[in-house]
């Protein structure tokens, strides 16, 4: 995922980070597939024995649960997204970019679906709605929060089609298709599961299937969406750069030599960067 390398000069360390999108991606995506497997079957082992704790296991790798890994690392998918989205639009704001305030949106988005994803605030717009509607059965909108962010959506891609028409298209392809994912999972497959956990109710194998699919459709979409932003990162500033200047020195030896010295002042002032590389 990353390659390192340190220089060390008169009072400083520095260091160089390279994070390329290949593997970025492929260790994203082996930590999601082994969270969703691990789940779906500790999950199936609970409901076909009636073992409710296992240890601490089925609430530990619960996707559709809180203070879970699997929500701990959606937290940081999100989290990884806001970061690149940040870099992005700090470039964006010294070129002086027309979609800069896209870019501002869609940073400030991602932090707060973040926050969302570890406090699960959406779900508390379910109860308000289904008082508005009234008495009955709900359907697929059992989960009642997927009608205003319907909305909200709807609202969103309009305002951004002229942001994806001005992107690189392998940009516009890749931000389009983890959309796609992502809502497929968190609306799409939301609203098979409501439907279901109406009618059935939720300590069932098939909706611990349900509930895998969609995490993993959420999860996969972001990390579409990753790696297509460190891509676009690569190709629109090559270097997202951070320097770090410590305030403690180093040591010196007495006997420290001239060359050790003269190759330390060479190094001085190449700061830390993060690289980031297409592939």
């Amino acid at each position: 995922m990353q390659t390192h390398r340190a220089y060390r000069h008169d009072n400083k360390v520095s260091h160089q980070f390279s994070v390329h999108a290949s593997w970025a991606t492929f260790w994203l995506s082996m930590i999601a597939g082994l969270l969703v497997v691990a789940s779906v079957a500790i999950q199936a082992y609970k409901i076909h024995t009636g073992h409710e704790r296992l240890f601490g296991l089925t609430s530990l790798f619960n996707l559709d649960a809180e203070q879970s890994l699997p929500m701990f690392f959606s937290v940081c998918l999100h989290l990884i997204a806001a970061t690149l989205l940040l870099g992005i639009t700090v470039a964006e704001s010294r070129s002086s970019g027309q979609d800069l305030m896209r870019w501002r949106l869609l940073t400030v988005g991602f932090a707060f679906m973040a926050i969302d994803e570890a406090c699960s605030l959406h779900e508390s717009l379910a109860v308000p709605i289904r008082a508005m509607m009234g008495p009955g059965p709900r359907g697929i909108f059992f989960f009642a929060w997927v009608i205003p962010a319907m909305g909200l959506v709807a609202v969103l891609a309009f305002y951004f089609v002229g942001f994806l028409r001005r992107l690189p298209a392998p940009t516009a392809l890749a931000f389009i298709g983890g959309g796609i994912l992502f809502l497929g999972g968190a609306i799409g497959v939301e609203m098979i599961g409501g439907w279901y956990s109406e009618r059935h109710g939720e300590n069932t194998q098939t909706y611990n299937l349900i509930t895998a699919i969609e995490e993993s459709l959420e999860m996969a979409g972001v990390i579409v969406f990753i790696r297509a932003l460190i891509n676009h990162a690569a190709y629109r500033m090559q270097t997202v750069g951070v320097q770090f200047i410590g305030t403690w020195t180093l040591a010196m030896s007495p006997r420290t030599s001239s060359a050790s010295l003269a190759a330390a002042r060479l190094a001085h002032g190449r700061g830390e960067a993060m690289s980031l590389h297409p592939r």
